[in-house]
């Protein structure tokens, strides 16, 4: 089995293995995404601005306000997926999510085999947000269905990224108010 049973809808999960676990609330889960957005942002910042002017005498035809939203462009969708997935992976947090008190578990995480879900659950669950945004027809719409996807599961809270990769979002603290 590596589905959690739902001990009480929207509030908390049990995998076989492991102790009840609390699901982080929807605003825990949104403010640690845009904690790791703004985290993710910031260091490509302190490299790409430098660079940007670092790199201005050899791509003379381009001024750096024509450079840096191209650079942000590509850069930082690519960053944010390795950060996600790398940190997933092999620790079950990112930053964002550690500040917010948030941890994304699997059944192994649940059991205490490893402290990460996994670089397949990692992966697959960080590439699917960028990869639904590039998808013709879909675009942003598509994206932002998948972020916002688990407010539509009210039971384990978990968004369609959760599900490919079989993970939820639990909190590590428990006392948070479940919103």
């Amino acid at each position: 089995m590596s589905e959690a049973g739902i001990l009480r809808p929207g509030a908390a999960i049990r995998f076989a293995e492991g102790p009840p676990l609390q699901l982080a609330s929807l605003p825990q889960r949104l403010l640690a995404r845009l904690l790791d957005v703004l985290i993710v942002t910031a260091g490509v910042s302190a490299v790409v601005v430098p660079l940007a002017f670092a790199l201005d005498p050899v791509l003379a035809d381009l001024e750096p306000d024509e450079m840096l939203p191209f650079a942000y462009m590509l850069g930082l969708p690519f960053v944010l997926t390795g950060y996600e997935a790398w940190l997933l992976s092999v620790r079950g947090v990112t930053l964002g999510r550690k500040i917010m008190g948030v941890r994304v578990v699997n059944r192994a995480v649940a059991a205490g085999v490893r402290r990460g879900i996994g670089a397949g659950a990692g992966i697959g669950r960080a590439l699917l947000l960028p990869f639904t945004g590039i998808v013709p027809y879909l675009g942003w719409v598509g994206a932002a269905l998948l972020a916002l996807s688990p407010a539509f599961d009210v039971d384990g809270r978990r968004g369609w990224h959760d599900r490919a990769a079989k993970t939820y979002v639990v909190t590590t603290k428990p006392d948070a108010p479940a919103y």
